[in-house]
């Protein structure tokens, strides 16, 4: 392999045994040749045979570097770890069950280097596992032209179109190592803030309306999408990165009305989220307790009313409370789910 690496992949494994191969042919059968990219897969402590089939893979592929984490610390600390070893003037960070589109890779390096791009983003789908297609949520319907950051975030367009995960766009690696931007580590939701601050601070970026990546749903290690309002940890989580996202507005020149747009759509969240509280068991509101003793919620102070956010603050008065409230509600919540289905 020789010094001319155009572009890094950076994959977070942890038990993904069923889906890495179809994640790793996907990257290998491109029209680019392989000495001009690498794929560095960080090993999370996984307990199937991930670590196998890369190892398999290795053998006729130069290109792909396994590193092995002491101990599982999550896709933050995993990422972290592939941005450090990668030696690609771009990064992609994929997950290790999705995969991209065929013949994709030549394209998106040339316009990234023939435009000195911070961050090129792109557009996705979503796939199942019998391989049907659907539209992802979120996406602009038109090519931008290189403009920053913050124009990006400006475009007249609901806020809810642009992708907060770090799949869906390649960043230059000394842009990123320049503005010191890696993952917050140990906790989930880590690409949601990550993906606000980084964007922000491109001076170069650009928007290409073309499907590039595939995003499987119902997968089995999504964090986005299991148990998150019966699971302490997690909501603790979900209601952080909403707070960091309101704050991390606070510190870049946007206009006030696209300011106050995002602010209020992570208020609603932050809002709706809050509720979920009563739904937990007496262990999992222990463990958000816990969790949820270093999130610093006065960052909220400008927006809205403490009152609004005072059940977070593990009275003994609130924790009656919520013991006498909460076991109705998380039997309501079953059977009502069990009428919807």
């Amino acid at each position: 392999m020789n010094n001319s690496i155009i572009l890094s992949f950076i994959l977070p494994c942890y038990n993904v045994s069923k889906y890495i191969e179809i994640c790793l042919n996907s990257i290998f059968i491109q029209n680019f040749d392989e000495d001009e990219y690498e794929v560095i897969c960080v090993n999370d402590c996984s307990t199937d045979n991930t670590e196998e089939i890369i190892k398999k893979l290795q053998n006729d592929h130069k290109n792909l570097v396994l590193v092995n984490q002491p101990q599982n610390k999550q896709q933050g600390a995993a990422r972290n770890e592939g941005l450090r070893t990668a030696k690609g003037k771009f990064v992609w960070f994929i997950d290790a069950d999705d995969y991209i589109q065929p013949d994709v890779l030549k394209d998106i390096c040339s316009l990234a280097e023939t435009n000195q791009l911070d961050i090129l983003h792109f557009n996705a789908q979503r796939v199942d596992d019998e391989g049907n297609f659907q539209p992802y949520y979120a996406s602009f319907p038109f090519d931008t032209d290189v403009i920053t950051g913050i124009e990006y975030y400006e475009i007249d367009l609901p806020y809810w179109r642009r992708l907060i995960e770090t799949w869906c766009r390649i960043y230059n690696r000394e842009f990123l190592l320049r503005n010191n931007l890696f993952f917050p580590e140990g906790i989930y939701f880590e690409d949601a803030v990550y993906t606000v601050r980084s964007v922000m601070l491109s001076k170069r970026f650009k928007y290409l309306n073309k499907i590039v990546y595939n995003y499987r749903m119902n997968q089995d290690s999504s964090t986005m999408t299991k148990d998150i309002s019966v699971n302490g940890k997690k909501m603790a989580d979900l209601i952080r990165f909403h707070i960091d996202c309101i704050s991390e507005m606070e510190n870049h020149e946007l206009n006030q009305g696209k300011k106050k747009e995002i602010t209020g759509f992570y208020l609603n969240l932050f809002l709706r989220n809050r509720k979920n509280v009563f739904y937990l068991t007496n262990r999992e509101r222990s463990i958000f307790y816990n969790r949820a003793k270093n999130i610093k919620f006065q960052k909220l102070d400008k927006f809205i009313s403490p009152s609004k956010y005072l059940l977070y603050k593990n009275t003994s008065f609130i924790k009656l409370l919520l013991n006498l409230i909460s076991p109705p509600f998380l039997v309501f919540r079953k059977l009502k789910r069990k009428l919807i289905a």
